[in-house]
């Protein structure tokens, strides 16, 4: 016999459970973010009275980078899964969305069109982040090209394969979320009419997307090394 989900009551509000404390320290992260950027803009026009295309990159990056990368789970009443990432402006707000209509409480504390709106603003914020983690490596590569400037040139295009390489994998896996599922808004309404044919696909290239923007993390990490060793 299959086992029944336990009966809750409905919220008279659907914002609760764990948003409160993961809105609270993700808003805290964006504010320090932003405090920061604030910082190194004040450097640049103060002292170098110089923007460098590291800052632009970075500037994006902030704006577009979302805090909270969430996954709804419908089984057994489980709350969704939610989990701090990093911090930046319009992914923050689409999250807050996401949890003014039930992100972080419990499947069943949550009505359809709630659930479904939720999960709609969590799927946006997926887009968003896939894509920030490309511009905040383009922040990283500009800046290693700045400080190597033009010793050790043989080695920069290393730094634009990294780069190049990370956009056109986020650019292809963005195309496949967009249209595994047709129409677009089954993707996060399953009761619309269509079909999600390309579902597996797209997974697959994601594990490759995650995997090398974790190796180029990595890459660029020590790369400085191989460049600055024989310094005295």
């Amino acid at each position: 016999m299959a086992d029944t989900p336990p009966a809750y009551e409905l919220p008279e509000h659907p914002y609760g459970g764990r948003a409160p404390m993961t809105m609270g320290i993700s808003w805290t992260l964006t504010a320090i973010a932003m405090i920061l950027m604030v910082l190194r803009t004040y450097t640049n026009v103060v002292i170098t009275k110089n923007f460098g295309w590291d800052y632009h990159w970075a500037a994006i990056t902030l704006v577009s980078h979302e805090s909270l990368l969430s996954r709804a789970s419908t089984n057994n009443g489980r709350a969704p899964n939610v989990r701090p990432q990093a911090t930046g402006i319009f992914g923050q707000v689409l999250q807050t969305l996401a949890a003014s209509y039930g992100l972080g409480n419990h499947v069943h504390l949550l009505t359809p069109p709630q659930l479904v709106a939720s999960l709609k603003w969590v799927w946006l914020g997926q887009i968003v982040i896939l894509n920030a983690i490309g511009f905040g490596k383009l922040a990283v590569c500009a800046l290693l090209l700045h400080i190597q400037d033009r010793t050790q040139s043989k080695k920069k295009w290393f730094i634009y394969f990294v780069g190049i390489s990370g956009i056109i994998i986020n650019i292809d896996q963005t195309i496949l979320m967009l249209t595994q599922c047709t129409p677009l808004a089954r993707q996060w309404d399953s009761s619309v009419p269509g079909s999600c044919n390309h579902v597996l696909r797209t997974a697959h290239v994601g594990y490759f997307q995650g995997s090398w923007a974790a190796l180029s993390d990595i890459l660029l990490a020590v790369y400085p090394i191989f460049v600055f060793r024989k310094l005295k």
